[in-house]
């Protein structure tokens, strides 16, 4: 039987550890401008092991990037795609894009006060909702930024985890 707590809710439960330690997710403007070059760098790479996915080594290198694991150096894919900030929000994006990953899951597309809100307005309007209604979502988290805090949630995205070697991280933290 399906529930409220069959899934979790968004950000539910997930946290980012300090990482105050280094400057490698500093939102500082140098260190905003070293995530542009290593995105397109990253970007490159990954362009090349698509590129040379038929082969061996390729493949692995390919592998490798498209599937990251909690505590890799990650990119989101449109974000590396376009690193040059033009907006705001792209430069949001570009931030909250590039990070530590704290993994990925299945849960609800929205919280419960917002799913109960959106069944009070419908049932007002003459629809009907049950909890079958409700959506799911498989949703990835980052930690962009050195606070713990610093976690954005992705969902309908591919991430890309960069050949850095798995950084600093704790196995209870994982989404």
């Amino acid at each position: 039987m399906l529930t409220e707590s069959s899934w979790p809710q968004p950000h539910e439960n997930v946290r980012g550890v300090d990482r105050t330690r280094d400057d490698l997710l500093s939102l500082e403007g140098p260190a905003v401008r070293r995530r542009a070059v290593i995105l397109t760098i990253a970007y490159q790479l990954w362009q090349a092991t698509l590129r040379g996915a038929h082969t061996e080594q390729g493949r692995a290198a390919y592998d490798r990037m498209d599937n990251p694991r909690m505590g890799d150096l990650v990119a989101e894919l449109g974000t590396a795609r376009r690193p040059r900030c033009e907006t705001q929000d792209e430069k949001n994006s570009m931030v909250e894009g590039f990070g530590i990953f704290l993994g990925e899951r299945e849960e609800w597309t929205c919280s419960h006060e917002e799913w109960r809100a959106d069944v009070e307005r419908s049932r007002q309007e003459g629809e009907t909702y049950t909890l079958e209604d409700r959506a799911t979502v498989k949703a990835m988290y980052v930690q962009y930024g050195p606070a713990a805090q610093d976690v954005c949630r992705w969902v309908n995205c591919s991430v890309m985890a960069l050949p850095t070697g798995m950084l600093y991280h704790t196995v209870d933290q994982n989404p």
